[in-house]
C-alpha cells in the first residue's frame, strides 16, 4: 500500500512518501528512485520504521507526475525474503497560491452559510476534495479558518 495512493492527483508538493508493507522489512540493495515525467530523479532520504518504507524529499515540482520504483531486492522482510519490483505513481497539484488563496475564501464563505466544509473545492473543471485541498494548503502553511 502506497501513500500516497497509486494514481493519486493534487497531491502537495510536500507528502512525505510511505509505502506500507505487510511484514516488518530491513533495507536490501535500496535500489529506490523517485523520478519524475521530466526523468528528473529527485533524491532521497530512506528511512524504516517497522513496515513502512518513508521516502523523504524536498518539495517536488508543481503539475509533474512522480513514478517511484522500489526494485526486486531494495528491501527484505526479517527472514530476509526480498520484495518483488514495486512501482505507483501520483501528481503534484498544479495550484497557484492565487487559486488556492481564492479556495480558501470561496470554503470559508460556504462554512459560514452551511456550518460545514463542502465536499470539494472547484477550480474551473476541476474539482480537488476538501481534504486533498486542505493537504495542498497545509504544504504552503496556509489554513481555512473556521
Amino acid at each position: 500500500m502506497s501513500s500516497p495512493y497509486n494514481g493519486a492527483v493534487d497531491i502537495s508538493p510536500k507528502s512525505v512518501i510511505k509505502i506500507t508493507f505487510n511484514k516488518p522489512i530491513i533495507f536490501g540493495n535500496k535500489k529506490i528512485t523517485l523520478k519524475s515525467n521530466t526523468e528528473y530523479i529527485v533524491p532521497l532520504t530512506l528511512n524504516i520504521n517497522n513496515n513502512v518504507l518513508i521516502l523523504n524529499h524536498n518539495a517536488l515540482s508543481k503539475g509533474d507526475r512522480y513514478i517511484i520504483t522500489i526494485a526486486s531486492g531494495s528491501v527484505k522482510d526479517l527472514s530476509g525474503k526480498v520484495c518483488s519490483l514495486y512501482t505507483t505513481s501520483f501528481t503534484i497539484s498544479s495550484l497557484t497560491m492565487a487559486q488556492m488563496t481564492d479556495g480558501i475564501s470561496r470554503v470559508q464563505k460556504f462554512y459560514t452559510k452551511n456550518h460545514r466544509l463542502p465536499a470539494y473545492v472547484i477550480f474551473g473543471d476541476k474539482k480537488i476534495l476538501i481534504k486533498n485541498f486542505q493537504a495542498i494548503i497545509e504544504a504552503y502553511r496556509l489554513k481555512i479558518k473556521y
